[in-house]
């Protein structure tokens, strides 16, 4: 096999440059842009420090008047070494953070926290029914003055009469609101008559243990008892290690009052912390309104591993605040029999970048590629890749179905090691494959059940379907694309699917998804959409083996589908697509969902 001299030359520089390993931290800190002794002046009466610790009631929104703000320091420079970094997040964190207007800042700066981890580290940090983001940015400068967050809405402005009505009819969309009820139900006091809005501080570990629905997702690592200098060691420790955290303070001379914020950077003019009421209070230093810390509280979502995010939306495409653009992802295919479909997270400025296909049984070094049993090389001008069925069977020819294939992502203008993903399926096969030509349905969204038996390649199965079609995009002329389409929302609807019954067991799915457009108005707050698969005893299981609202972000451009591989937890002979949507209405269909290629397997 013959290489060119430019990527022969490239890999002999990989091989000499100093192995860096690729940082999965979520913001390393530049040391040299920081002093490391200097502080704000404050003066500290260590007399002052209190053990009450269970009084933790934070107070509101200063522009209500309740608390009086000094003076800001002007915005610092702050020089980023990558593309996405934390200060910007917490600078920008405005409109899509909650908001404390009633003391209620405990929750609100854990989860600025939340959103941060969700952004840079592990997308399942918050789920996506939550999540808020920018979603008309066009450039990275305009993705940017909006940090990705959380619903924030005051609920004063809302028709609720009591906050306890609020929290309680808003849990399902408002993550404050989720976290609030837990924390009340946990100490007690879900009611109206002693429902509280402050976390108190205290119950942050055994709040987020009921949220997940385990003790294992993150570890809360807290401090007190400490002197004020410690206090600060511990945040810088932190911040140079990545990770902002939470902070107390007593407001000096007030009997038992405090406020929680967010510490995330720091410089020669102090630390930078989120004060929690808006936008204006993101960049104020420590202390400002307040001067003695009492509590500092770190998490540690480490036991997720990283994986990345899309809360960055740019042109409609989501990218991961971790800046890794080496991690190479496989979304469809990748079996012996199906080419797989590549995807990496890249910077925005240099989509420039080769791919690396090597085969072997056993463990090899990339720098000597001639002793390999096989070694395919690709380059692309952008971050995603489909292997043609003709190179991923030369691939597959190089040394017989025992082989593995692993795979890695080198630019030409990086000089560590990149990470590798290797397909280990070991020559899985499909049982059968789908396209939409193959259904056979009817341009139209059928208002009642319809079973219809369909046969592929000597296997017969049945669908059975509600509101369900084969839809050309260009109407009745049907001179443009086809789409199997279900569609929930119209007057006199309400409910839509597409079901398949087999008479043979299998495991998993790949399946094509994508709204049919922008605006379908299908969302967690009004409706459904799931993929659900029946049990042994022959009912529908009733937790889906994919929640398409709120475990995934379904694209919204019909050309441009997402595979998702779908496990189901037992092995089942029927599956259904369905949504639901509360309160149908309209004379146009709506909430429109495309259902494309599909595979059935039984690994």
């Amino acid at each position: 096999m013959v290489f060119s001299l430019f990527f022969m030359s490239m890999l002999l520089s990989l091989n000499s440059a100093t192995n860096i390993a690729p940082q999965v931290n979520k913001d390393s800190v530049d040391d040299s842009g920081y002093s490391s002794e200097t502080y704000e002046s404050v003066d500290i009466d260590e007399n002052l420090l209190t053990n009450n610790l269970g009084s933790f009631n934070g107070y509101a929104d200063p522009t209500d008047g309740s608390v009086p703000i000094n003076a800001t320091a002007p915005a610092v420079n702050f020089h980023p070494t990558t593309t996405f970094n934390r200060h910007e997040f917490f600078a920008n964190l405005k409109d899509y953070s909650p908001i404390n207007n009633i003391g209620s800042c405990g929750y609100v700066s854990l989860i600025q926290l939340m959103s941060f981890y969700d952004t840079f580290y592990n997308d399942s940090v918050i789920p996506e029914r939550y999540e808020r983001k920018k979603m008309d940015a066009t450039t990275e400068a305009q993705v940017k003055t909006q940090s990705p967050g959380v619903v924030a809405e005051r609920w004063s402005s809302t028709s609720y009469t009591s906050y306890f009505e609020y929290c309680n009819g808003t849990m399902n969309d408002n993550l404050q609101s989720r976290l609030t009820v837990i924390n009340n139900n946990i100490n007690g006091t879900n009611n109206a008559t002693n429902f509280k809005y402050s976390i108190g501080g205290w119950s942050y570990q055994n709040m987020l243990n009921t949220f997940y629905g385990n003790t294992e997702t993150v570890n809360v690592i807290t401090s007190s008892d400490k002197t004020q200098a410690e206090y600060i060691q511990i945040i810088k420790d932190a911040i140079n290690e990545g990770d902002p955290v939470v902070v107390h303070l007593n407001h000096v001379g007030d009997n038992g009052g405090g406020h929680s914020v967010v510490a995330y950077d720091y410089d020669e003019s102090g630390i930078y912390a989120h004060y929690g009421w808006g936008g204006s209070s993101s960049t104020y230093r420590l202390f400002n309104s307040y001067n003695q810390i009492y509590y500092v509280a770190r998490l540690d979502y480490s036991s997720l591993k990283h994986s990345h995010s899309n809360n960055y939306i740019i042109n409609g495409k989501g990218y991961c605040g971790c800046n890794l653009s080496d991690e190479v992802k496989i979304l469809s295919g990748g079996d012996k029999t199906h080419a797989p479909v590549l995807y990496w997270m890249d910077d925005l400025y240099n989509p420039s970048s080769a791919l690396v296909l090597i085969k072997c049984k056993n463990t090899f070094n990339m720098f000597n590629p001639f002793m390999l049993p096989g070694f395919v090389f690709l380059t692309t001008s952008t971050n995603s890749v489909s292997l043609s069925q003709a190179q991923w069977d030369a691939i597959w020819a190089l040394g017989g179905h025992n082989y593995t294939v692993t795979i890695q992502r080198i630019s030409a203008f990086e000089t560590y090691n990149p990470s590798s993903t290797t397909l280990d399926f070991l020559g899985i096969t499909s049982i059968l494959n789908l396209n939409v030509s193959d259904y056979g349905f009817a341009q139209h969204y059928v208002p009642n059940n319809v079973t219809k038996q369909i046969t592929k390649n000597g296997i017969t199965f049945t669908t059975n379907r509600l509101r369900c079609g084969h839809i050309n995009d260009t109407g009745l002329s049907q001179t443009g694309e086809w789409y199997t389409v279900i569609s929930a929302n119209k007057a006199g609807a309400g409910t839509a699917y597409l079901s398949y019954d087999f008479d043979f067991d299998f495991n998993m799915i790949d399946i094509d998804l994508s709204f049919w457009a922008y605006g379908e108005g299908l969302y967690s707050s009004n409706g459904t959409a799931r993929i659900e698969y029946k049990t042994a005893s022959g009912v529908w299981a009733t937790t889906p083996a994919l929640d398409l609202l709120n475990d995934v972000t379904l694209p919204c451009v019909r050309t441009n589908p997402t595979t998702y591989t779908v496990s189901f937890p037992e092995g089942t002979r029927s599956f259904r697509i369905i949504s639901t949507v509360n309160n149908p209405s309209g004379s146009n269909n709506r909430a429109r969902i495309c259902i494309g290629d599909l595979s059935v397997y039984n690994r």
